[in-house]
C-alpha cells in the first residue's frame, strides 16, 4: 500500500488502481483530486511504455489491445469535450495478434491426405470433407 498523499505518484505511473493509505474521510477525496492531474500528464510515450511492460509480462496481444482500447476511449471523450487537444493514445504501437486462423487443404492436397488415411477410415474422412465441385474434378 503506498504511502500517504502517493495516489498521484501510482496513477502517474499507470500501475494498477491506487490505494490510498489515509484513514479518514477524505481519502476518497483526495485520491480523486490528486489523481485527476496526472491524467492529462500522460504522454504517448507512458503509454508505449505500459504496452511495452505489459507485452513483457506475459500479457497477450488481444488483451493488451482490449487494454489499449479502453484507455483510447477515455482519452477521446476528453478530446471530444475540448480538455485535451490529442489523445495519447493515438499512434500507439500495439503488438500483432496472432491468432490461429483457419487453414484448408486444396484439391490436390485433401486427395494425397484422404489416401495416407487408413484404408477403413477413408469412408469417414470423405463424408467429413467438404468436396467443391474443384475438388471433385481433381479426383
Amino acid at each position: 500500500m503506498p504511502a500517504p498523499g502517493s495516489c498521484a505518484r501510482a496513477a502517474a505511473t499507470l500501475s494498477s488502481p491506487a490505494r490510498c493509505a489515509r484513514t479518514n474521510c477524505t481519502c476518497a477525496s483526495a485520491c480523486i483530486r490528486d489523481s485527476i492531474a496526472p491524467f492529462y500528464r500522460v504522454r504517448r510515450v507512458d503509454l508505449q511504455d505500459l504496452v511495452d511492460r505489459q507485452l513483457a509480462g506475459g500479457a497477450a496481444p488481444a488483451t493488451i489491445a482490449t487494454m489499449l482500447g479502453a484507455i483510447g476511449a477515455v482519452y477521446t471523450r476528453a478530446v471530444q469535450r475540448d480538455e485535451l487537444e490529442v489523445s495519447p493514445a493515438a499512434g500507439v504501437k500495439l503488438p500483432a495478434i496472432r491468432n490461429g486462423r483457419t487453414r484448408f487443404a486444396g484439391p490436390a492436397e485433401a486427395v494425397s491426405l484422404l489416401a495416407a488415411a487408413p484404408v477403413r477410415d477413408q469412408p469417414i474422412w470423405a463424408t467429413a470433407m467438404r468436396c467443391t465441385p474443384a475438388c471433385a474434378a481433381a479426383s
